[in-house]
């Protein structure tokens, strides 16, 4: 993940202020990497990781092209190099779906699909300049098996994947790659308050493939490995961590 201290690599993380890319920054400050969670929670100048200085803070909204801008190059410039970004912004409303609501509609595609483009083109620009770097979206299990309570997060999601491929292939020659995580059911606490109880949440366990729902940290290696040297000839594709619940 580094290099000598010349040519330390940098990560910014959108959305690491919890959950999987929080796990993800965790995993990365510990193979030594520097790492800038960008996220809208001013929350998190509280967590240990930025308390300790193993982590940096820029608050940023993933939907503002300027703020996203911004985090980009104080990424590139506290790490020396922008070897790796990762997006893991969004999240769904349950609806019905057949109360035509445009605004609603347009505000979750923009928190999941919009902030996706604007954080993984700006910086597929940014390395393509430096002469590589490696690229992570997140996307989920529901853009191939939706539910019918959340259309605009399946829609989103889907487009998330499409993205993904389509920027993969614009900038391989340039030694961008491009690649996105599709987590299944995830053990974080907005997941567990959206299943309503313990009852339930075991439910949900007990259906899946494997018995169990994977921890944020499972979806974090994943990340981890996509941002390595290991996965320098993997581009374009996506890696569904969803303990076998959807198996394309």
């Amino acid at each position: 993940m580094t290099g000598d201290n010349s040519e330390r690599q940098a990560t910014v993380i959108f959305g690491g202020a919890s959950g999987i890319g929080l796990a993800a920054a965790r995993l990365l400050s510990g193979h030594g990497a520097y790492v800038l969670i960008a996220d809208s929670n001013d929350q998190a100048t509280e967590l240990d990781l930025v308390r300790s200085g193993a982590c940096s803070f820029f608050r940023c909204d993933a939907t503002d092209p300027q703020q996203v801008a911004a985090a980009l190059e104080l990424g590139q410039q506290q790490g020396h190099r922008l070897s790796g970004v990762v997006t893991t912004v969004g999240g769904a409303h349950i609806h019905d779906p057949l109360e035509v609501d445009l605004a609603a509609w347009r505000r979750e595609v923009a928190f999941n699909l919009d902030s996706a483009y604007l954080v993984a083109t700006s910086a597929a620009k940014l390395m393509a300049g430096q002469g590589g770097g490696s690229i992570v979206t997140t996307s989920s299990s529901f853009a191939y098996v939706p539910k019918a309570d959340r259309i605009g997060y399946a829609a989103s999601k889907a487009g998330v994947i499409a993205l993904t491929k389509s920027l993969a292939m614009a900038c391989a020659r340039q030694g961008v790659r491009v690649n996105c995580v599709a987590p299944g059911a995830t053990d974080t606490p907005r997941v567990r308050a959206m299943t309503g109880s313990d009852a339930e949440w075991q439910k949900i366990c007990e259906q899946s493939v494997q018995g169990r729902i994977q921890s944020p940290e499972d979806v974090a290696g994943a990340i981890v490995f996509l941002l390595s040297p290991g996965a320098q000839s993997v581009t374009g594709q996506v890696i569904w961590v969803n303990n076998g619940s959807y198996m394309p």
